[in-house]
């Protein structure tokens, strides 16, 4: 007569399929993690230098566009209502009215951190979404943005 298994035999032979199981689950799960992890990055590369490339060129088409020496003669606050200014201002009012994925134009030059307002397309009086004055006026000095420094350093 053959001898019946032992309880700790027969439950090896249960658990030994069933870690291997757990196993390349951990493995499928780990190498999915991975792979997606890997796309995203690379997907967020490629979005985010698209990003950047397409704000340079918007950057230097503005540049093209403004008349450096017209606004070397605006240096004060008090000529923003002047013909001049208007003159200066009206190619970037182009600008932001034909492109509707931009949200505020303006010259500035960036120092560091800050940046100090040269000419601004938006109207006075103007708001932004959360209420802020959308308009800022001329010398006026803002902590300068990510974008306007990535638009600088593109010169």
């Amino acid at each position: 007569m053959t001898q019946p298994l032992s309880r700790t035999s027969r439950h090896t032979n249960v658990r030994r399929p069933l870690v291997i199981g757990v196993a390349y689950g951990m493995v499928v799960i780990a190498t999915t993690g991975i792979i997606g992890a890997t796309v995203l990055f690379a997907t967020r590369d490629v979005l985010l230098g698209n990003e950047r490339e397409r704000l340079r060129a918007s950057a230097k088409t503005a540049a093209a566009i403004v008349d450096a020496d017209l606004i070397a003669t605006i240096t004060q606050p008090g000529q923003e209502n002047t013909r001049e200014y208007a003159a200066a201002v009206r190619p970037l009012f182009a600008l932001d009215s034909a492109d509707n994925s931009i949200v505020h134009i303006a010259t500035a030059v960036v120092r560091g951190d800050s940046m100090r307002v040269g000419l601004d397309a938006t109207s006075a009086g103007m708001r932004t979404a959360d209420g802020s004055p959308a308009h800022h006026t001329l010398g006026e000095v803002l902590p300068a943005m990510p974008e306007a420094k990535l638009a600088w350093a593109a010169k």
